[in-house]
């Protein structure tokens, strides 16, 4: 819970969940614990071109965004937002 007199940085969310008919404690929960609420979050680093240099998934692959959708998921996900990512 967040402190007394702050706002739940998730709570800007709920509406999104609500409108997509996602149960909205159980996706808030999931923001909260693998993004901290931060939609650009990403779990790897970078080089100039663009190349992963660093990543915590053993096989290479990254975790992106409020829900951390891994890599290897990007097409279904691709699909399933009408190619809206």
């Amino acid at each position: 819970m967040p402190a007394q007199g702050s706002v739940d940085p998730c709570a800007r969310f709920e509406k999104h969940f609500r409108q997509y008919k996602l149960p909205v404690k159980e996706f808030t929960y999931i923001a909260k614990r693998e993004s901290g609420c931060n939609p650009k979050a990403i779990n790897a680093r970078f080089d100039k071109n663009g190349k992963v240099i660093w990543t915590l998934n053993k096989n290479g692959s990254i975790d992106r965004g409020l829900l951390q959708i891994n890599s290897v998921h990007k097409e279904t996900v691709r699909l399933l937002c009408k190619g809206r990512t």
